[in-house]
């Protein structure tokens, strides 16, 4: 009897589903300023083609305060190529950190669009990301520091390192009943250990008039840690036990970018000169180090791949041109064995400036291709 029982029920069971660009997302929550809901929109980019065995890693891209998803999902969308990107919009186009004109239980939704997307066949459960710009990279900052969910892997915070009831008094915090603006640091008042494992990248620029690089109030009512300092507390709670790297960063990337790297990547501060914005240099490396697509499988329909490079000799420019490549890693390295100059790039032709270097013979690396070119 048992196993006509079974045989009965199994007509009910259905295989799970494709995440599509149709499919609704939308999340509704309501709270004090909003008692009858408020339906947080939820906009969606699948990219073309069949989805690996394993499913598509998924970035939950987050505006920043005045913006919205439908801008978020088409600008990551043109960035990534191999996730599927998932951009939900604010309510009054803010997420709730402190004195916002929001005050919306954020945190929940998050959690609750996690949740929801790890049910689709498409989608890789073990690799969900966040990155958020400015306000929205404040909630990536909230959630990093208070979800212990494993499988969200990589968290990226544009234009907003920790502020400091974030992070006060030695600790990470978060606010257990939500933020209050008239407690001390706005009630972020529960401290916390971070989930450990969870890789971190924050991008900050040395001229934003926003947020400021090193630290202190902020025009938005904030105020924030340096970001050097930022990221080596973010370091310290992912296990580093070294000390705080020298200022400065290490120059990579065309546009000039500077980098801070912790743990072999796990945990990186970018720098750069953008404003309260970001540059090809810092997008291209966001791209690389959310590992959007590996080089091997990155050819472009059957186009044959190849990296061309000219002139050689150079003076200054030298071009490079990926042809049927997505992207790659690339280094430059002098005669005495030591990096000069290192980057990612993108497919298509892009220049190269650089005219820093001396004069002299140097070895161009891409992943196993070596060449020599020589600046004169």
């Amino acid at each position: 009897m048992r196993y006509l029982i079974l045989l009965l029920l199994l007509p009910f069971f259905t295989a799970a589903q494709d995440l599509t660009e149709s499919t609704n997302l939308d999340i509704t929550l309501s709270w004090s300023q909003v008692p009858d809901g408020y339906t947080y929109p939820v906009y969606i980019s699948v990219p073309d083609g069949t989805a690996p065995s394993e499913g598509y890693p998924v970035c939950i891209s987050l505006h920043g305060n005045g913006g919205n998803g439908a801008q978020q999902v088409e600008s990551m969308s043109q960035l990534l190529d191999c996730h599927i990107v998932i951009a939900p919009s604010g309510y009054a186009n803010s997420w709730f950190i402190c004195s916002e004109e929001s005050n919306g239980p954020d945190m929940q939704m998050l959690e609750s669009l996690i949740a929801s997307i790890k049910s689709y066949s498409n989608v890789n459960a073990d690799r969900i990301r966040l990155v958020g710009g400015s306000n929205g990279s404040a909630l990536v900052n909230n959630f990093y520091i208070q979800n212990d969910d494993p499988s969200v892997d990589r968290v990226c915070g544009i234009v907003s390192q920790m502020n400091e009831p974030q992070f006060h008094n030695g600790d990470f915090h978060f606010p257990a009943t939500g933020p209050n603006v008239d407690e001390d640091f706005c009630g972020y008042n529960t401290s916390k250990d971070l989930l450990i494992g969870r890789k971190y990248l924050s991008i900050c620029n040395d001229n934003d008039n926003l947020i400021p690089f090193e630290g202190g109030p902020s025009p938005i009512g904030l105020s924030f840690l340096p970001a050097e300092f930022s990221i080596f507390k973010v370091a310290q709670s992912q296990g580093y036990t070294g000390n705080q790297l020298p200022p400065g960063g290490e120059p990579i990337g065309n546009p000039l970018i500077f980098e801070y790297k912790y743990l072999d990547g796990d945990v990186v501060l970018l720098r750069g000169n953008a404003q309260h914005g970001t540059n090809s240099s810092q997008r291209n490396y966001l791209k690389e180090w959310l590992g959007d697509c590996d080089f091997n499988s990155n050819t472009v329909g059957t186009v044959e791949a190849d990296i061309r490079w000219y002139p050689n000799p150079f003076s200054s420019i030298l071009n490079i041109d990926l042809i049927g490549i997505r992207s790659t890693n690339f280094e430059l390295i002098n005669i005495d064995g030591k990096i000069v100059y290192s980057g990612f790039l993108v497919e298509g032709i892009q220049e190269l400036d650089l005219n820093f270097l001396s004069n002299g013979v140097y070895i161009l690396n891409f992943n196993e291709q070596s060449r020599l070119v020589v600046k004169q």
